[in-house]
């Protein structure tokens, strides 16, 4: 776990070093509440932050939403932004989740 964000610890590596990430279980926690908070209903996920710099930036966490039975769907009714650094978070984004390192915000289109 040197190599990876967990519940239990943080290591930061250095600029050019590796890193893994988080664990499974941080995400997987997130994709859970996802899941449960939308109550059937579609709903569209989002990167916010350094994650929406990539297009697969969120893709293990859609992966574990949908395997959670998360009904995932474009250009939804709701919007579910996930954010792994608190900063990124705008000021008009209020935070609905966050476990230890990850950040979920939630919208309704118009």
């Amino acid at each position: 776990n040197y190599l990876m964000t967990t519940y239990e610890s943080q290591n930061r590596p250095k600029p050019g070093q590796f890193s893994l990430g988080y664990d499974l279980r941080l995400r997987n926690d997130v994709a859970r509440f996802i899941a449960q908070d939308a109550k059937n209903s579609p709903f569209e996920v989002k990167g916010g932050g350094f994650l929406s710099t990539f297009k697969t930036g969120i893709d293990n966490y859609l992966y574990l939403i949908w395997y959670k039975g998360g009904l995932i769907k474009e250009r939804a009714g709701i919007v579910y932004t996930i954010y792994e650094n608190e900063l990124e978070i705008p000021n008009s984004q209020k935070i609905i989740y966050h476990n230890k390192f990850i950040y979920v915000t939630k919208n309704e289109r118009n």
